[in-house]
């Protein structure tokens, strides 16, 4: 399937953090902007996914992070529009 292809490209640059220069696993904590008091410290990169909500739509990108709320680590999903 097309969105296979397109998928495994985008988990290769994630976790390569050679291509980008920059590690998407694990990163020195940020705020979540609409809420600061959730920090995110990395992305999942296994998990990237893409999909597409109706045929005429761009492709959404589905990103699995992980976050830190005050001393505990949780994983959440986040949803952003590509």
């Amino acid at each position: 399937m097309m969105y296979d292809d397109q998928i495994e490209k985008l988990q290769a640059v994630l976790i390569d953090d050679e291509a980008c220069r920059f590690n998407f696993a694990s990163f020195e904590a940020i705020p979540l902007p609409l809420d600061p008091e959730v920090r995110i410290k990395g992305i999942i990169p296994e998990s990237a996914s893409l999909f597409k909500v109706s045929p005429d739509s761009e492709n959404t990108l589905w990103l699995n992070l992980r976050i830190m709320l005050e001393i505990s680590c949780y994983i959440c999903c986040l949803q952003l529009l590509a």
